[in-house]
């Protein structure tokens, strides 16, 4: 049975479900209009009889209220009333984090369900720019914000019922109207007739932005009969294939990869935004842009702002040309008011038949409202300033618009309050709606049980004394009915096994809601009453939240349950982890050629050499030598990462100076494995009692973890885990970007501890990442018998001393806490797993301390420090260590700003966030001036909330602005670096630092690293002082965090900040500037070898192509390939080759990517083939002269008769005798083939055939007999 099942026997459908679902069809049921009659009126505890029902659905428009329905409710009151009426429902919450919950709610609902039919839509608020990028600039589709609301529109346009979620403001925005929703091109389908250039203006028209290589929605490119476009309502990126005027192929590919994923027959093409400029349009606004701009401009110089006029007319009159060419720009939607001037909304694209449910609505109209007025509060100040144009219209719907507009459709309101002083019921102009018909719902929100379950007991055991029915909504279904079996709660079943629904009943239904709530039954009595004929009981339903004390899940933050939808997840890119790539080299960017040291990157250049085309890299080396590398030795070309202090010395390709530094760099690395290798040898020679395997409850505590797991997290845990059921202590170092899922990891370690009755200790640096941890470990671990504590200064000393006594004793479980851990009054009765965050931050006393227990129990060690994986390869086997370099499920890049601090600017940020319900960190770092900053913030944003927290402040007093902050009384936390670690908010999504010349460049890193942390746009303000110029250091710092914005790009900000010392630090030992010598992939592959000879492993080194000096053009065209980037990215895969089957992938790739493969591009495959085969029949190379190529041996083979006549039948096949004659075979030598009679076609076609025909002669010989007698060959032999 599902939860909806249920209702349907329960008084809610008596009350509600049965209100729309007398009738099927509400808006055409009649074409006449309802005659008046008087507003129905609830009675407290008694429902509307059927004939009143009946009334009000059969109306042409339906208008109910329904009271004392509180917010845990709505989701599922719109659930139910969506199945019944089987119409598409638009929600409107009051605020984003309700429209959050209510999402969450349906989509459980509808997983519990487990049925597809329903899809569950937002409608958000747009994502604006940041202020620092145009004060009224909203982005283009690559922001998921628009994406989900041109996703919802593309949806309403489709015959399928579907559930909207909104807010009342989000509704004020307006967006297309129906008719420009589609441009001409609505569906594409395969061997359509498809004209090519002009698809591709009608792509640019609507509004996609033409790029190189499609990495984002809204975006288009166009290789060829090629055009990849990615439309934000579709969610995926799509690749057209042409062939002629008809379309040959349509398949899906990941923006990550370029690869496509799968084929489909056909795509609809959505705009990429919500306005579309026709050249009409473009022009009509233009002109009236003219006359406004005349009109201010003119007030403006009358009012003696001369300048303002002047970079008001730059500004606008830019505009104007802009829009005359029917051009998007950033600040398009600005001129929206002229655009659309009767501001066209998502009501406009409902079906006739839908169904409004207005969720506290009062509500709603004072965020309308509130918005209106910070939109109005904005513009007056930029037009007092004269930044800004007035427009006659305005750009917002009011709350009474929208009322007018939805009074077309039929509409339940619901109100939490049982009675209803003041609804929604007038139009604007103050006259009467329909007929409203109220019932009272006597829906009320359960106790908070928070943990105690003996009142959550008895509190289930009392209302199943009652008849009534308990729906258990929990993640820990296994847990939860062990808890009632001990609490002898009878009649427990799943909720999905049973049919049919009895009294007394406790239902366990594993989808968690928000939040839990109850309702009595019919009557509204709260005594036992006795089930009526139709079976229907008082219903409650309880979640983790009030069973457990979990907080409701985060809003904005993508759940397991909630990605029913596909999102656009960006990842960690390729730039972020291995150094190796040559993808994002600058032309005077340094590289490491292994060979010959050190040089400057000079580019790609095609030479022609010998009669052969080929690109090279050229590299300058010191004195002015060039050095051309073939693109097939790109292998042997790395970017140089060292020092950036001072630029390395350039090498000389003559002498012997870089092979002397590899040798002294080289000897060093050994010395480096050897102290490395003694820091972990104890640790291997030493034993501990093993921790057992996984148990149930183990198994259901991480299921229950309420988001995806990461790659990363995954491969963490089960490395931890292995680490745990051995025999040798652990000492394992998780490492990953701030906020990629550390915590989760050390939760479930400590969780699998605690079950073996063992203690678990969590060592952090701050008091403030100590409370952070503890509510993190309780809230996880709350359903189950384990005792999390705290020790730190938010703690009195009574307190303290009586925690140290229970852990002694072994009543807690886990005890988190600073350093004050370590001290010697803290005795543990069975310590089994210490865990460490950020130890770098830790003392030299504490990091000795911690050095001693390694020896006796397991560490794990977390550092948002992150390790390039090349390093983390080289210490194979001497360092357990984790990596965790996938960013979360719909994490987005930070947007990040440096400038001089603009008090207008920090004024819009704030009110920007507070407008999509966030909050704001303000770090100030100056303890002297911090109360003096708040004042002026309060200032500026009247009506924020502002705490203010600093590390000198008192504990209770500090404790309490934290909390304040969390529980989001409080909008704005001004503080200093103490947020630096420990505070995870996904609701902060805005940080603005002053003085940020002050901080150091790990510093910047980390404070941008607490906002961000969910699936909202994050935005980051580092403001330096007003006045005087910032240093040269600190201008290179700015540089560094404004350029590193990737996900998981967190090891470059680390390399920059600290290989001036030496990136050894992160192994505790010194380089003493190998890395500077050499750089760093080099200096790591050094590393590793250093380390398998300790290890006496072998040395594994890559088998090097042969050479293959053919006289044919093999390169990639840049026609065909435009981006250099690509082509260093492809080139350098080519040069890692060495199968056939790769050299085939990357063929596909090509062909895949970039269309059918000119002929230098098809050469450059086929020679890499051939480079393989080269390789798989141990011959030399191939060389060429002016008249002749030559395959030849390694020095003292031979060729066989078998070998001969292998070559003689494959070329005798298919090949014109007349050009076999221009081929000889020397047993000795090789293979010649003279190339004055051979064409380049010919040629390349039969040195392939030669050279697979060898490889596989020779390699099944060498495997079936390698140690047989080789047949004597002829001394000379003519095919």
């Amino acid at each position: 049975m599902h939860l909806l099942d249920l209702l349907e026997t329960s008084p809610l459908v008596r009350e509600v479900g049965e209100l729309l679902g007398s009738s099927r069809s509400i808006a055409s049921t009649t074409a006449e209009q309802p005659t008046a009659r008087p507003k129905g009126k609830a009675v407290r505890g008694k429902t509307a009889t059927a004939p009143q029902i009946d009334t009000a659905t059969k109306s042409a428009t339906v208008r109910v209220q329904l009271t004392q329905v509180p917010p845990a409710a709505w989701g599922t009151v719109a659930a139910a009333l969506q199945r019944r009426t089987g119409r598409t429902v638009l929600l409107i919450a009051p605020t984003i984090e309700s429209a959050e919950h209510c999402t969450h709610d349906l989509c459980a609902l509808l997983d519990q369900q487990q049925t597809e039919s329903v899809e569950v839509l937002s409608f958000p608020l747009p994502e604006r720019n940041s202020p620092a990028e145009g004060a009224s600039d909203v982005l283009t589709g690559s922001n998921r914000a628009t994406q989900d609301r041109l996703a919802t529109l593309d949806a309403l346009h489709r015959p399928q019922p579907v559930i909207v979620v909104t807010t009342a403001s989000a509704l004020a925005h307006p967006t297309l109207p129906p008719a420009e929703l589609k441009h001409g091109y609505d569906e594409i389908v395969v061997n359509q007739t498809l004209e090519r250039d002009a698809f591709i203006e009608h792509l640019a028209q609507t509004g996609y932005e033409r790029v190189e290589q499609v990495e984002a929605p809204g975006q288009f490119a166009v290789r060829g009969g090629l055009i990849d476009f990615f439309p934000p309502a579709g969610r995926v990126a799509l690749r057209l294939e042409l062939f002629g005027d008809e379309v040959d192929s349509l398949r899906t590919f990941d923006i990550d990869t370029q690869r496509s994923t799968e084929k489909v027959s056909s795509v609809r093409l959505s705009p990429p935004r919500e306005v579309y400029l026709t050249a009409a349009r473009g022009e009509a606004v233009a002109r009236q842009l003219e006359e406004l701009l005349d009109q201010q401009t003119t007030w403006l110089r009358q009012e003696g702002k001369h300048d303002e006029a002047e970079a008001l007319a730059e500004s606008v009159g830019r505009d104007i040309e802009r829009l005359r060419d029917a051009s998007y720009f950033a600040g398009l939607d600005f001129y929206r008011p002229l655009l659309y001037p009767q501001r066209p909304t998502l009501l406009e694209h409902l079906p006739a038949d839908a169904l409004i449910i207005w969720a506290d609505p009062q509500r709603g109209r004072l965020q309308v409202e509130r918005l209106l007025e910070d939109e109005e509060s904005i513009r007056q100040g930029a037009l007092a300033a004269g930044t800004m144009l007035e427009l006659p219209h305005l750009p917002l719907c009011s709350f009474n618009e929208l009322i007018t507009r939805a009074a077309e459709f039929s509409s339940v309101e619901l109100h939490v309050a049982p009675e209803i002083t003041n609804s929604a019921e007038l139009n604007a102009d103050g006259t009467h709606q329909s007929p409203i018909t109220i019932y009272h719902l006597d829906i009320h929100t359960p106790p908070a049980f928070g943990g105690k379950l003996d009142i959550l007991l008895e509190w289930i055991k009392r209302w199943q004394r009652r008849g009534g029915v308990v729906v258990l909504s929990t993640l820990h279904s296994r847990r939860v009915r062990e808890i009632l079996a001990d609490g002898n709660v009878h009649h427990v079943h799943l909720l999905d096994a049973i049919n049919q629904v009895q009294s007394s009943l406790a239902l366990l239904m594993p989808q968690r809601l928000s939040a839990g709530f109850y309702f009595e039954d019919a009557t509204g009595s709260k005594t036992k009453t006795a089930p009526t004929d139709d079976q229907q009981f008082p219903l409650a339903v309880l979640t983790d939240a009030e069973m457990f004390g979990w907080q409701t899940l985060q809003p904005h933050m993508p759940s397991k349950t909630r990605n029913r939808k596909r999102t656009i997840a960006p990842k960690a890119t390729e730039k972020s982890s291995p150094l190796s790539q040559l993808s994002d080299l600058k032309v005077g960017d340094f590289v490491v050629h292994i060979n010959h040291g050190i040089a400057r990157y000079s580019g790609v250049v095609r030479q022609q050499i010998a009669g052969a085309v080929n690109d090279y890299l050229l590299l300058e080396y010191e004195g002015k030598d060039r050095l051309y590398v073939p693109v097939q030795q790109l292998d042997r070309v790395q970017k140089y990462l060292g020092s950036h202090a001072v630029p390395p010395p350039l090498n000389q390709l003559r002498g012997n100076g870089w092979e002397r530094t590899k040798k002294r760099v080289s000897e060093e690395a050994i010395q480096v494995a050897k102290q490395l290798a003694e820091l972990y040898a104890a640790r291997g020679k030493a034993e501990k009692e093993p921790i057992s395997p996984d148990t149930p409850w183990q198994r259901e505590m991480e299921s229950a973890f309420p988001y995806e797991e990461t790659p990363g997290q995954l491969s963490a845990i089960k490395e931890t885990k292995a680490d745990l059921e051995s025999d040798k202590p652990m000492d394992r170092l998780i490492c990953g970007d701030v906020g990629y899922g550390k915590t989760e990891v050390a939760v479930r370690a400590a969780f699998k501890v605690v079950q073996d009755n063992r203690q678990v200790a969590v060592l952090v640096p701050t008091t403030v990442l100590a409370q952070q941890h503890y509510q993190t470990f309780s809230e996880r671990l709350a359903p189950y018998p384990t005792r999390v504590e705290v020790l730190s200064r938010f703690r009195t000393p009574a307190e303290q001393r009586q925690i140290a006594e229970d852990v002694r004793l072994g009543a807690v479980d886990i005890l988190i806490g600073t350093h004050r851990l370590l001290q010697s009054d803290v005795q543990f009765r069975d310590l089994g797993l210490v865990i460490v965050d950020e130890e770098q931050r830790f003392g030299v006393i504490q990091k000795e301390k911690l050095k001693e227990m390694r020896r006796e129990v397991d560490i794990l060690t977390l550092s948002a420090t992150p390790i390039p994986r090349t390093l983390h390869f080289a210490l194979g086997g001497l360092r357990e260590i984790s990596l965790i370099s996938d960013p979360p499920a719909g994490r987005l890049p930070v947007r990040t700003f440096v400038m001089p601090y603009k008090e207008e600017l920090v004024r819009q940020s704030i009110e920007r966030e507070i407008e999509r319900e966030g909050q704001v960190y303000y770090v100030h770092n100056r303890i002297s001036s911090i109360h003096h900053i708040a004042e002026r913030i309060r200032q500026l944003v009247p009506h924020a909330r502002v705490g203010v927290g600093h590390g000198q402040m008192a504990d209770e007093e500090l404790e309490q602005v934290m909390l304040d902050f969390m529980h989001h009384r409080t909008d704005i936390l001004l503080s200093t670096t103490i947020i630096e670690n420990g505070l995870d908010l996904p609701n902060v999504n805005t940080l603005i630092v002053d003085r940020a010349e002050l901080l150091g460049l790990s510093q910047m890193y980390q404070l941008r690293g607490r906002v961000g942390r969910s699936a909202r746009q994050g935005y980051a303000y580092f403001f330096s002082g007003s006045r005087g110029k910032i240093g040269e250091a600190a201008e290179s710092r700015f540089a560094a965090v404004q350029e590193f914005t990737d996900l998981g790009a967190g090891f470059k900000i680390a390399m920059r900040d600290l290989e001036i010392r030496g990136a050894g630090d992160l192994l505790g030992v010194k380089q003493s500037g190998s890395i500077a010598a050499v750089g760093f992939e080099m200096y790591t592959d050094m590393l590793s070898e250093a380390v398998r000879r300790l290890k006496h492993e072998p040395i594994q080194r890559r088998e090097e192509l042969p050479e293959a000096d053919l006289p044919v053009p093999a390169f990639l065209p840049n026609d065909y390939v435009p981006q250099e980037r690509d082509r260093l990215y492809l080139y350098r895969k080519m040069a890692n080759v060495t199968t056939v089957e790769e050299a085939q992938a990357l063929q596909d790739e090509l062909r895949d990517r970039f269309g059918p493969l000119p002929p230098p591009a098809f050469n450059l495959v086929r020679i890499l083939r051939v480079r393989v085969h080269l390789l798989h029949a141990h011959l030399r190379g191939i060389s060429k002269t002016e008249r002749e190529v030559m395959i030849r041996l390694k020095p003292g083979d031979r060729f066989v008769d078998e070998d001969t006549s292998a070559v003689y039948g494959q070329l005798t096949e298919g090949h014109d005798k007349r050009v076999l004659q221009n081929i000889s075979l020397r047993p000795m030598e090789g293979i010649v083939l003279d190339t004055r009679v051979i064409s380049s076609a010919q040629l390349l076609r039969m040195v392939e055939s030669i050279c697979e025909t060898l490889a596989n002669v020779r390699s099944a010989r060498l495997l079936g007999h390698s140690n047989g007698s080789a047949k004597s060959g002829h001394t000379a032999v003519t095919v």
